[in-house]
């Protein structure tokens, strides 16, 4: 049989904003085997509901693909279910060949990523835990990183390739194999010849028979010649349409990838109540500064407060900081740190998480340093110590470490007390 190369199309089904890079390999990964990926975030808006559209895709891949994490999904009010598992289940039904590729360890993923909320799931998780029972009872794959993914969905999509009765697609340019085609032709050539010499050496009434016979062959070849060139005719239809969708996609593609490659500075507004300059604190995070950016947040913060050091700065100049400027330096370095940093990702921990108010309490605040990095086996960090980087290793609310030297409130130059200002400020200003 000639060989050609089959595309198959390949159904990405997960939940998303836990799963945006997983999602991203696992695209790339289909790209790279040169198959077609389908996935909701690349679907344009229509007219039908979003679980029509989603059905429709489905019934149109060759493979489903599951990705499944720490969370359940979004829930479809009708069922009770998230559209992941619908979607998983509606594949079983219409007999799709699926594959799966299972997160081994949420807890973990969770503690690394430094958002429990974000990576677990906490409104469903007995619907979770049945979910991932009915997907584990089938044909998986564990991981633990993007690459670890992008492995299994090659060697996978490469077994599936092989199986004959996967359909796929091809280019309009490649033949397929139609050698069997050609073998019951000559058979029945074969069967022609010997009919006309049968019909020499019989009777006039046999010939009569075999003219019958070698009518109804010449009919059969002709329907199997038929039927052969409207199935190339209908798979090439099939194909220019596929063609224009994979470009459709691939460009789809490249938007995402500039969009999440290419931040778009001017989406924040550089607002300052004092007329404080922002550009150089902005140009710093963009760059992946990040000491340089803290060192100078430590200095517009002074400059918002008419201070020169931090010396002069009380617990009042801390409690009346304009919540403009505290919203443009926060919403700066959550911008540039993908929600990583910031003080309202700080003040998130300390009194969302572990209950902290602006009354100083010893046993919080060194909860706190422990989760953030900044206190380690009892001792705390000293700054030149600090995680300057944005690996995924580095803590949750790390940065920035601005130090508030309060006057007369008896923390002198370690700042304790003023940093608890600041994030009661922050809570105030609602960041």
């Amino acid at each position: 049989m000639v060989n050609f190369s089959k595309r198959l199309q390949v159904f990405i089904s997960s939940t998303y904003l836990d799963l945006i890079e997983e999602r991203q390999a696992a695209v790339e990964a289909i790209l790279e085997a040169q198959h077609i990926p389908a996935g909701m975030e690349l679907f344009t808006a229509g007219d039908q509901s979003q679980w029509e559209v989603i059905k429709h895709w489905i019934d149109q891949s060759d493979v489903y693909l599951l990705i499944l994490g720490g969370r359940y999904g979004s829930i479809d009010k009708k069922t009770g279910k998230s559209y992941t598992h619908l979607e998983y289940e509606y594949a079983l039904e219409k007999g799709i060949p699926l594959f799966s590729c299972v997160l081994r360890d949420p807890d973990k993923r969770a503690m690394n990523k430094g958002d429990i909320n974000k990576y677990l799931e906490r409104d469903n998780p007995a619907q979770y835990r049945e979910f991932k029972q009915l997907v584990t009872s089938k044909m998986v794959r564990f991981w633990e990183n993007s690459e670890q993914i992008k492995t299994s969905i090659i060697l996978t999509l490469n077994e599936f390739q092989q199986r004959p009765n996967m359909i796929g697609w091809i280019r309009g340019d490649q033949q397929q194999d139609f050698s069997v085609l050609q073998e019951q032709i000559n058979d029945v050539n074969f069967k022609n010849k010997a009919l006309e010499w049968m019909l020499s050496t019989q009777s006039k009434n046999h010939q009569e028979k075999l003219v019958k016979i070698e009518d109804s062959y010449q009919q059969q070849k002709q329907q199997l010649e038929k039927s052969y060139q409207n199935k190339i005719n209908k798979l090439q239809q099939q194909l220019n349409e596929k063609e224009s969708r994979i470009i459709e996609l691939q460009e789809n593609i490249k938007q995402l990838q500039s969009s999440l490659q290419n931040p778009i500075t001017s989406e924040i507004e550089l607002k300052s109540e004092k007329g404080v300059d922002y550009t150089k604190l902005r140009d710093l995070l963009a760059a992946g500064k990040w000491k340089e950016a803290d060192e100078e947040t430590d200095h517009v913060m002074l400059q918002v407060m008419g201070k020169d050091y931090w010396v002069d700065v009380t617990g009042s100049n801390i409690d009346n900081l304009p919540c403009d400027d505290l919203r443009t330096i926060d919403q700066l370095w959550v911008h540039y740190s993908k929600g990583k940093f910031g003080f309202s990702v700080q003040k998130k921990i300390y009194v969302d998480e572990l209950g902290g108010t602006r009354d100083y309490n010893e046993d919080i605040w060194h909860q706190f340093c422990n989760h953030v990095g900044w206190r380690k086996e009892d001792r705390y960090v000293n700054y030149e110590d600090l995680i300057f980087e944005l690996y995924d290793t580095t803590p949750m609310a790390h940065l920035p470490r601005v130090f508030c030297v309060v006057v007369g409130l008896g923390w002198g130059k370690l700042g304790i007390l003023g940093f608890v200002l600041l994030l009661s400020r922050v809570q105030t200003c609602n960041l």
